[in-house]
């Protein structure tokens, strides 16, 4: 078991974690533009590809710390990106991926309040 209780054999690696994530990202988000809903299945699998590339600089972070410090992670996380990433592509995806993980945390914070 690791320390969130799941039993090793099932825990992902942040890569599984990742690749799996862009592959639902684009069946659903395909899905939705066929249905005709104004998507882009391809930034949307993109995105879900590099959004956690900056744990691969400072390592994952425990579900409960990420709750407790919320904007104050993705800031950071942002920061690394911008000091590691050295592909202006593969950054201003992350970025975009950073802003909008931002603007719902500080909603979310806005709506408790």
């Amino acid at each position: 078991m690791d320390a969130q209780g799941v039993p090793c054999a099932l825990a992902e690696t942040v890569a599984e974690h990742s690749y799996l994530a862009s592959l639902i990202a684009l069946d659903l988000s395909s899905r939705l533009k066929s249905r005709g809903i104004n998507i882009d299945p391809l930034k949307t699998a993109s995105l879900a590809l590099v959004h956690d590339v900056a744990e691969a600089f400072i390592g994952d972070i425990a579900k409960t710390f990420d709750k407790l410090t919320g904007e104050v992670k993705t800031e950071v996380e942002l920061r690394v990106a911008e000091e590691y990433i050295k592909n202006k592509f593969l950054l201003e995806l992350y970025k975009d991926f950073s802003k909008a993980k931002l603007l719902k945390l500080r909603s979310l914070d806005s709506a408790t309040t």
